[in-house]
């Protein structure tokens, strides 16, 4: 009697296990796995501004789950203080979608910088550019392959290290935008 129980539940275990290993197949091939979004800003104001283009691909590695890197570019100015300011560098994140319209997300993020002092000649290099973000967000899916999505995220690096002169002008810090899957 108990090998047939044993058979019994194996068998059906072997089913559900076909079935859905039919239907996650079925629904891979329909699934899109890669995401392109990122950056893309212009602010100018009457004698300084700044550009942003950072360019992220994600992995979808389940349908709630999602990895991302990206390439940061930055260039900023100020005429008044006769400066300009490069900021180059990468992020490497991770995303869990909860209840499909809610997310959390991480993402850590070097950023170094050359600040360039015209009226000087001096040029200034920070390489210790560290963030680490964490934060919720919103999604609502546009059509097939677009999301729209808002958030709002914290650096805690300044609260890791302890340190009250580390001063984050942008915690916490607001973002929108929008995803493509292919």
């Amino acid at each position: 009697m108990k090998k047939k129980c044993f058979f019994a539940i194996l068998l059906v275990a072997v089913v559900m296990l076909y079935t859905n290993s039919a239907k996650a197949q079925s629904l891979e091939s329909k699934t899109d796995r890669f995401e392109i979004g990122g950056q893309f800003g212009i602010n100018v104001q009457n004698k300084m501004g700044a550009v942003e283009f950072s360019p992220v691909i994600g992995y979808r590695v389940t349908n709630f789950f999602t990895v991302n890197v990206g390439v940061i570019g930055q260039y900023m100015w100020n005429r008044d203080n006769d400066m300009s300011e490069w900021g180059y560098g990468f992020s490497a994140g991770a995303r869990l979608v909860l209840f499909d319209l809610i997310f959390v997300e991480g993402r850590g993020v070097w950023n170094p910088r050359v600040i360039n002092y015209k009226s000087i000649d001096f040029k200034e290099y920070s390489t210790d550019n560290l963030q680490l973000w964490a934060g919720i967000g919103y999604r609502q899916k546009l059509s097939s392959n677009t999301y729209a999505h808002a958030g709002i995220f914290y650096d805690f690096i300044p609260l890791i290290k302890n340190d009250e002169t580390l001063v984050n002008d942008y915690n916490p810090r607001v973002e929108a935008g929008v995803v493509y899957t292919f």
